[in-house]
């Protein structure tokens, strides 16, 4: 570089070219020859002298004369970033930086705002850390509580979105789960194993009552008793994460986020959903996502990494699943043959009246046992207020009286709605609960419908022999019962039944 700069200095002083046509020979600017030209001019340097000069001395002719930048006082940087998280702004904090140091020696606020920036980079690096196939399986509760409704019910309910990820090929698993309690949080866990096909080494859950009891300050936490039975039946080890640590289980963090943006969206377009809908709209999310192919992958999604990697990795699952029963509470049959059971009522034989029953809870099944025997079992009802029945645990009487309730409704309307009504109650239900809530939709058909498209739909089904409300129900959605057939079915004659209806058959003296 030096010398270039004599010879173009001697240029400068043995030729009469122009300072634009050295610059253009030499292929810089011309403005910076026409500097070093008023330099040597200014100097009176000649080119005897310049051969004399050496290659510092040339530098520090042409070199030009900068000012030394004045120095500015920087802040300490984490007293900086305790005030924003304090909640001021940067505004703020530059505001009171000013202040501390001057105006003349304190930074620009963008140069302070640059600098504060660089710093907080620094702050709260990222591991990465590996994840071997088939170790761990990581569950949270998403934020979002979807809103539904329980069978049988309008009364809208709060309900819980249970996520489940395996973090090494990030598979989603998730359920719409009833509550944090301990039945429903291991119902979720089930149900993700199973949708896995196996189980991992290791379960990581969130720090909540359901899955541990104390955390110690020191040791590992204890356990809640039945999650642990859970984890021992599948040959799996519980490792709850450390309280407020998110990034210890931070692939299925990113999944909760996931379903419950997309489930949020599709719930807000559709109804109130029942238990199981909300199911369905959640299996196709993570259907969707499973199988989408991720980025920085090599082409591979969810599903087939999983396919492909880790599933091999996986522990097979025990052929019974894991039963979490309640604690046997003892409660005596009252006079209507029931046994109460946190505000709903299950039926036992009527014989058994007075006597003390063991009920025996699990997450779907009610047992009640008398003397050691078990003398029945009911699907578990969470609805409040609800009486689960068997026909067969009434006395004749009460079974007749109950058929009669739809009869006698089906009198307000014409003698074909009656016709169905009576081969309706000759198809047994097996609980007082399916009856009564199949009656309950009977009875809406004309509410929503109208008497008169109602009545039709039934004219037209004993028209073609077929004695089902099903067969309303379809022609008053389709707006065809109005339509019958060109040649009638004659109508078969009614099966017999026990329906009939007198003081002997009440059990009343006449």
């Amino acid at each position: 570089m030096q010398c270039n700069v004599r010879a173009i200095l001697r240029q400068i002083l043995t030729t009469d070219h122009s300072s634009n046509v050295i610059a253009a020979q030499r292929g810089m600017s011309h403005n910076t020859v026409r500097r070093w030209r008023n330099i040597v001019e200014e100097k009176s340097i000649t080119a005897q002298q310049l051969d004399l000069m050496t290659d510092q001395q040339l530098d520090a002719l042409i070199r030009r004369r900068r000012c030394a930048p004045q120095t500015r006082i920087s802040p300490d940087w984490d007293e900086e970033v305790r005030a924003l998280r304090s909640g001021l702004n940067r505004l703020e904090t530059h505001a009171n930086y000013v202040a501390r140091v001057g105006e003349k020696l304190s930074m620009a606020y963008r140069t302070y705002c640059q600098h504060l920036h660089r710093h907080l980079q620094t702050l709260d690096p990222i591991l990465r850390i590996d994840h071997l196939p088939g170790h761990a399986m990581q569950t949270d509760y998403a934020g979002f509580m979807p809103v539904g409704r329980e069978s049988g019910s309008n009364e809208p309910k709060a309900f819980k979105l249970f996520v489940a990820a395996l973090p090494f090929s990030r598979l989603i698993a998730a359920a719409i789960v009833r509550s944090e309690t301990v039945g429903d949080h291991i119902i979720g866990n089930q149900l993700a194993l199973h949708y896995y096909g196996g189980a991992p080494a290791i379960l990581v859950p969130d720090n909540l009552k359901a899955a541990i009891v104390a955390r110690p300050k020191y040791g590992p936490p204890r356990l809640q008793e039945q999650y642990q039975a859970f984890a021992d039946h599948f040959g799996m080890s519980a490792l709850p994460t450390r309280p407020r640590r998110p990034q210890d289980k931070s692939a299925v963090e990113n999944s909760v986020k996931l379903v419950q943006r997309l489930l949020r969206i599709r719930l807000s377009q559709r109804p109130l959903l029942e238990l199981h809908e909300m199911q369905r709209v959640v299996d196709d999310i993570v259907e969707e996502w499973n199988n989408r192919r991720m980025k920085r992958a090599n082409g591979h999604s969810r599903r087939s990494l999983f396919e492909a990697e880790e599933r091999m990795h996986l522990k097979p699952l025990p052929a019974q699943k894991f039963e979490l029963r309640e604690p046997a509470l003892s409660r005596k049959i009252g006079k209507d043959y029931h046994v109460e059971f946190k505000s709903n009522y299950y039926s036992v034989p009527h014989r058994l009246i007075g006597q003390t029953a063991i009920v025996r809870a699990s997450a779907n099944l009610i047992e009640l046992l008398v003397d050691g025997l078990s003398v029945a079992v009911h699907a578990r009802a969470y609805t409040q207020n609800c009486r689960v029945t068997e026909d067969k645990h009434r006395p004749p009487n009460h079974s007749a009286a109950c058929q009669v309730d739809l009869v006698e409704w089906a009198k307000r309307f014409n003698l074909d709605v009656e016709k169905l009504a009576e081969v309706e109650v000759t198809h047994a239900t097996v609980t007082d609960l399916q009856r009564r809530q199949r009656i309950a939709w009977i009875q809406n058909l004309p509410r929503i419908h109208g008497r008169q498209r109602f009545e039709q739909a039934c004219r037209r089904a004993v028209s073609f022999n077929d004695f089902r409300f099903e067969h309303a129900r379809n022609a008053l959605e389709k707006g065809i019962e109005a339509s019958m057939p060109e040649h009638p079915t004659p109508a078969a004659p009614l099966k017999p039944q026990r329906n009939v209806r007198g003081a002997t058959y009440f059990g009343k003296k006449g």
